[in-house]
């Protein structure tokens, strides 16, 4: 492994792969962004010393050479640089659903307050939903 220990710094990990460690923190988005995975476990093969650090394939060693060697700059489609259109639709699309879920939610509340009221039966509505809900934010 490299002795050398600058800010951010390249080191072979493995045949196929290799990690970016240092100060990573502040370049969290464009590692995340250039393909990297966050390791929060993994052993430096010749102290037995366990570490977290940002984890590639070997194919992109090219890529990140350069990144580290110009300053780790912002890259393009991380949050560093601003939201990519990916981002800023799903965002969207969330919030339209949390609009449409809070006009439902104040319709019920009217008919309840109109029954508290009046005293009267309100028969319930059938809600028939176009898609099955999806729970994993996609």
């Amino acid at each position: 492994m490299s002795a050398q220990k600058s800010a951010v710094y390249i080191e072979k990990y493995s045949d196929k792969s290799f990690v970016v460690r240092g100060d990573t923190r502040p370049h969290r988005e464009s590692l995340k962004a250039m393909g990297g995975k966050w390791a929060t476990r993994l052993t430096d093969k010749e102290t037995g010393e366990k570490f977290g650090a940002w984890l590639f394939w070997t194919q992109k060693r090219g890529e990140l050479d350069v990144w580290v060697s110009g300053g780790c700059k912002p890259v393009e489609g991380s949050q560093a640089s601003g939201r990519t259109s990916e981002q800023s639709s799903n965002l969207e699309l969330r919030m339209t659903r949390i609009e449409e879920s809070l006009a439902r939610m104040e319709k019920l509340i009217v008919k309840m307050n109109d029954f508290m009221v009046s005293g009267e039966v309100i028969e319930e509505e059938e809600e028939v939903e176009d898609k099955p809900k999806r729970f994993l934010g996609k």
